[in-house]
């Protein structure tokens, strides 16, 4: 088993590797250099074809030039009403981030990046889980509405990649420490660790071709703790929920001790052009296993497990002429999630007049995810450079809770448009990008009110008062996938020459959604720092 602390030594060393050759890296030969190696790095071309640099031994290929960057940002969202309740309403924060990646040589890459993120969350509802995203359904909350919620995030994160002539092989880790609560019953306390590694090879092919096959590993650890420190607290109103999706629940220890262990791995198969024309090919696997479990519990250590089953394949084509470049993409995205549960108090008709309640271990949610985009990009490499990039994605889920049935579909398509210009003038880098898109209802079902009729006299008043809030939750999110919305957003780079190498820049962003004529949403952010 991969140790946490030997993984957290290899970043470093990956890092101090990278610092310590820096005076060996490749300078800049003059300020237009600096310049358009900044003016690379942050264009949409070269994010294109990003899924390809996921295996390291690909990212080797990326660069020639050497670079590092330091910075300090803010950013801040604000939603008139949470469009995913469990999510939150709003966010803000600061961090610090420091990136290198070095080419010292024709045979041999280093990269490294550590960061440290603060922030606060606001009007986060019924989940008091970290990383919601990743263990949806299997949250742990109550009834009551929350307040802000306080993290920090640390991370590390290095890689290393050699030309060994015939091939190239490479390495990346990471790790992501992030620790979350709040000083307001109830009191969440939850400290994660996320640890990836991927080793990856690449042989070299006729036409500028490289192939590549590279395996991901991912160890996931959350400890949480939930308090109360009132005594009054404790005695009424105390109960913690765990959630199964579309409304369901039960009752859990109210002692609010648990824990979440999980893993990710499978391999990606990639076929690059080197020289950035020429078609590129991306399939990739991952399956990921996370278990909830009750801490100090035998008979009902586990509570849930959750399976997925992600697939992922990409088709493409890199054009480049004289003075422009073109690219086409299709990308297909499957989720495939089966959860199983222990139901600690199930229905409310389990419910006897004692009070007591029954126990089981079933598979009871399941949703499937499928994603089909379409993206296509044109480029003009003139001294005013710009591009436009259109693609439009489908998307349908279906959602199942099987006891007791609850269902619910939708389909959406999002168009969207990203256009830009940069230009550099003098010691000055100017880039403006502008970007709309609007996310079109085509259908959309829900059944999630059978469990309501069904509730009978011999209920617990508490949980049925808890299942009317958690299904009006449910409706709350249901509304905004029911219904269209629409974004436009812009960003920029100013980045200034002080040096012959070194350079400062300021990058801001703004973005505007809409989704009913009530509901507005707004992100902001914006960095300043040293290019080196």
């Amino acid at each position: 088993m991969i140790k946490k602390k030997n993984i957290q030594y290899l970043i470093l060393m990956l890092i101090v590797a990278g610092v310590t050759n820096v005076n060996a890296q490749t300078k800049p030969a003059d300020t237009i250099k600096l310049l358009k190696s900044s003016q690379e790095r942050n264009s949409a071309q070269f994010n294109f074809a990003n899924a390809s640099f996921l295996n390291p031994a690909i990212y080797f290929h990326t660069f020639n030039f050497s670079s590092s960057e330091f910075a300090i940002g803010y950013n801040k969202k604000e939603e008139d009403q949470a469009i995913v309740a469990q999510i939150g309403s709003g966010k803000n924060g600061y961090g610090f981030t420091a990136t290198t990646y070095l080419s010292p040589g024709k045979r041999y890459r280093t990269w490294g990046k550590a960061q440290y993120l603060s922030n606060k969350i606001q009007g986060q509802y019924k989940n008091l889980t970290s990383d919601y995203e990743r263990l949806y359904p299997y949250v742990t909350g109550d009834t009551l509405p929350t307040r802000d919620i306080s993290g920090e995030t640390y991370y590390l994160s290095g890689g290393y990649a050699q030309d060994q002539g015939k091939y190239t092989w490479g390495i990346n880790a990471s790790s992501r420490n992030l620790q979350e609560y709040r000083q307001v019953d109830p009191r969440p306390r939850n400290r994660v660790s996320d640890i990836n590694l991927v080793a990856g090879l690449a042989w070299k092919l006729p036409q500028q071709y490289t192939l590549g096959l590279s395996g991901e590993y991912n160890i996931y650890k959350q400890a949480q703790t939930i308090s109360f420190l009132a005594d009054e607290r404790r005695k009424i109103n105390s109960a913690l929920y765990h959630y199964s999706g579309l409304g369901n629940s039960s009752f859990v220890d109210p002692s609010g001790s648990f824990s979440y262990e999980g893993k990710q791995y499978g391999p990606t198969l990639s076929l690059y052009p080197i020289s950035a024309n020429g078609l590129f090919i991306n399939l990739k696997f991952l399956y990921d296993s996370m278990d909830k479990n009750i801490a100090g519990s035998s008979a009902l250590h586990t509570i849930s497990n959750l399976g997925e089953d992600y697939y992922n394949a990409q088709i493409g084509w890199l054009g480049k002429g004289k003075d422009y470049s073109w690219a086409a993409k299709g990308n297909y995205n499957k989720r495939h999630r089966i959860g199983s549960e222990i139901i600690i108090a199930s229905l409310s008709e389990d419910f006897n007049a004692s009070g007591q309640y029954n126990y089981g271990l079933f598979p009871y949610y399941r949703e499937n995810i499928d994603q089909l985009q379409l993206q296509l990009y044109f480029e003009k490499n003139t001294a005013l450079r710009w591009y436009v990039m259109p693609h439009i994605t489908y998307t349908q889920n279906t959602s199942q809770h099987i006891h007791p049935q609850r269902n619910q579909d939708w389909k959406r398509i999002n168009y969207k448009l990203s256009t830009g210009l940069s230009i550099i003038k003098g010691k000055h880098l100017f880039m403006f990008n502008l970007q709309g898109s609007y996310d079109q209802h085509l259908s959309s079902h829900q059944d999630i009110s059978n469990r309501l009729q069904n509730l009978n006299s011999n209920g617990v008043k508490a949980y049925e008062d808890y299942l009317r809030h958690a299904t009006a939750t449910e409706q709350a999110n249901y509304r905004f996938i029911s219904t269209n919305n629409k974004h436009l957003g812009v960003s920029a780079r100013w980045e200034a020459n002080l040096l012959r190498n070194k350079s400062l820049f300021v990058s801001p962003s703004y973005q505007k959604g809409w989704y009913t004529a009530h509901v507005k949403t707004e992100y902001f952010e914006i960095s300043v720092g040293l290019v080196l």
